[in-house]
């Protein structure tokens, strides 16, 4: 198979994420109440399932409930308990207002009768570039010099394994022998695994979108603080293979895998507990988002205490357009000095 994001549909024609991501009326006689279309996906060695499935899915309902000429402008999420793979998830949409130009949703995800997340969704009439108002306007550059990672993925199809509907490529961490951990800043790519439908529309790739977004994002926490030595096996990576690229760079440090043995002694700090609190997303270019094509993320973290901490993410299209802002807060503990984990103890239900 060609690897330059090729596309693997099912017989609907949609794409792998796509199909993940759908929901689907849970009663003909019903318009706000949906549920998930394919099965969840529990990431090996995590108490849940993966959180940007809630998400997601969430913002997908809430789509469903809008006119055509809305656009999702902001969304806040909040993560109440681990959801289960063996389970349908129910997405309950109330409409809590629909004015001229702004519209809101929230949603609440239940399962076994119980809300597990929940979300606020901010909705905003598309206007036209050329209307007849003007506006404030200003945007962050991308970060200049990053290196790209290849189209074609550098690895055979069988090393993804079957839950990887998106693939993502670091480049490194910034500042990484900074004594200031608010400093630094960890760059990576990433994107679909597969091209996505004709069809999918830009509802599907902001769904995309937000589900990729959740991918190691509270894990800048612990980076920035050098401890590397917090999930085993990985958990939500799926390198896209080829060369490292932070030695095609002047600025970036590499950060190691996951699951790599880095050197470490008793006294080295370790993750005992990491789970994601909330997440919100700020979406600044709904149609300039395009999921099946290399996202440039940098992460970073301004505050971590009293066993939490937040990371913030900007996040730039290929063409180099900031598409979107997110924010997200989760506990973060260490372990018991000296004391190390082996695989799957850590409670690492979101990441």
């Amino acid at each position: 198979m060609d690897h330059r994001l090729g596309r693997k549909p099912d017989d609907a024609g949609e794409s792998r994420i796509e199909k993940l991501l759908k929901v689907v009326p849970l009663a003909s006689d019903s318009d706000n109440l949906f549920t998930n279309a394919s099965p969840l996906w529990h990431p090996p060695g995590a108490q849940g399932i993966y959180g940007g499935i809630c998400i997601a899915q969430s913002l997908n309902a809430a789509q469903a409930t809008v006119p055509v000429a809305f656009a999702v402008h902001s969304m806040h999420g909040q993560f109440l308990l681990a959801g289960r793979a063996d389970d349908k998830l129910v997405y309950r949409v109330c409409r809590a207002s629909d004015g001229r130009s702004f519209a809101t949703r929230k949603v609440d995800v239940i399962q076994k009768g119980g809300a597990i997340f929940t979300a606020i969704i901010g909705f905003a009439r598309e206007t036209t570039p050329t209307g007849e108002r003007k506006h404030v306007q200003h945007s962050e550059p991308m970060p200049r010099d990053i290196p790209r990672p290849a189209d074609e993925l550098g690895l055979e199809e069988e090393d993804l394994g079957d839950s990887g509907a998106f693939v993502n490529k670091k480049v490194g961490m910034v500042n990484l022998d900074s004594n200031h951990a608010h400093e630094k800043r960890v760059h990576q790519w990433g994107r679909t695994r597969y091209r996505m439908s004709p069809s999918a529309g830009v509802h599907a790739h902001l769904a995309a979108l937000a589900y990729i977004s959740d991918c190691y994002f509270i894990g800048t926490i612990p980076h920035v603080h050098k401890i590397w030595d917090f999930v085993k096996p990985p958990q939500t990576e799926f390198d896209a293979g080829g060369p490292d690229l932070s030695q095609q760079s002047s600025c970036h440090s590499r950060i190691p895998a996951s699951d790599e043995e880095t050197d470490q002694t008793p006294e080295t700090p370790c993750i005992g507990m990491m789970v994601t609190l909330s997440h919100t997303m700020f979406f600044h270019a709904p149609r300039a988002v395009k999921a099946d094509e290399w996202m440039l993320s940098e992460l970073a973290s301004h505050w971590a205490g009293h066993g939490r901490g937040v990371a913030t993410q900007k996040i730039w299209s290929k063409d180099s357009t900031l598409i979107a802002t997110c924010i997200q807060e989760g506990v973060v503990r260490l372990a018991d000095k000296g004391l190390h984990h082996g695989p799957g103890e850590r409670s690492t239900s979101r990441l």
